[in-house]
């Protein structure tokens, strides 16, 4: 499934009526997306915290489906951006791309050679 089908797919789940608040429509929908995004992204961040931290066995399933979650909130934003996540996808390649070049390098990162370099 690509990510511009996904966004398309999802748009019949959201709320549509939003009257009688006094915002914008618009800005209301960012905020709502924005804070769904933080909202679910800390729901993956608590289970893997309890895997880490509370001996809790590791459940990929839970963690898929919060993730999920968290795509469909970043689905909706950029809907309401009218931007396509096809969009969103190539820019972070294109800014990986331009920041990394080849790959990320964990000690160029750090301190500014190669891990050739200082070996």
């Amino acid at each position: 499934m690509t990510g511009d089908f996904f966004q398309e797919a999802i748009k019949k789940y959201a709320r549509q009526d939003l009257s009688g608040i006094d915002v914008s429509r618009r800005s209301l929908m960012l905020m709502n997306y924005a804070l769904g995004i933080t909202g679910e992204g800390g729901e993956v961040a608590d289970e893997i915290k309890k895997v880490v931290f509370h001996d809790k066995p590791l459940d990929a399933d839970k963690i898929i489906n919060e993730c999920g979650d968290v795509l469909w909130y970043i689905a909706r934003l950029l809907t309401a951006l009218d931007v396509p996540m096809s969009v969103a996808m190539e820019r972070n390649v294109s800014k990986l791309e331009q920041r990394y070049g080849s790959g990320f390098d964990n000690a160029q990162k750090k301190f500014g050679f190669s891990a050739e370099e200082g070996a």
